[in-house]
């Protein structure tokens, strides 16, 4: 996990996406929704403790619950809704790392198929707006 994550920092860093899937991980858990949140919240705040990403997009609705709750998440604000039934979230937490992160927390029919790369282009008009 550890040398996934070094891979991941240097990809946002060099200015690439990075997805990871279910199957990329190694569940030993008896529990695998938890093992799942619990890798997915280790990998997401590796990453912005780094400093690596501003905008994080989560898929599965239990899945993105428990890595929010994992991540310290106390509230979340609605900080953009770019298209449709798509919003943009703001997290509020006690960890400066996660406190102001933008999340899409995507379940089920939540977006089209272009949906990452329209938070992608959301999150470059941001930069060239400041």
């Amino acid at each position: 996990r550890d040398a996934a994550i070094a891979r991941t920092i240097t990809a946002l860093g060099a200015g690439r996406s990075v997805a990871f899937r279910s199957d990329d991980l190694r569940l030993d858990d008896a529990d695998p929704l938890h093992a799942l949140a619990r890798a997915g919240a280790d990998i997401v705040a590796a990453v912005l403790d780094a400093g690596a990403a501003t905008r994080v997009i989560v898929c599965g609705g239990d899945t993105s619950s428990r890595i929010t709750t994992l991540l310290g998440v106390r509230s979340l604000s609605i900080a953009a809704n770019p298209v449709g039934n798509i919003v943009l979230l703001r997290a509020h937490a006690d960890d400066p790392a996660v406190d102001g992160v933008k999340l899409l927390l995507k379940g089920g029919q939540v977006g089209g198929v272009d949906l990452f790369d329209d938070v992608r282009r959301l999150g470059e008009s941001e930069a060239g707006s400041r």
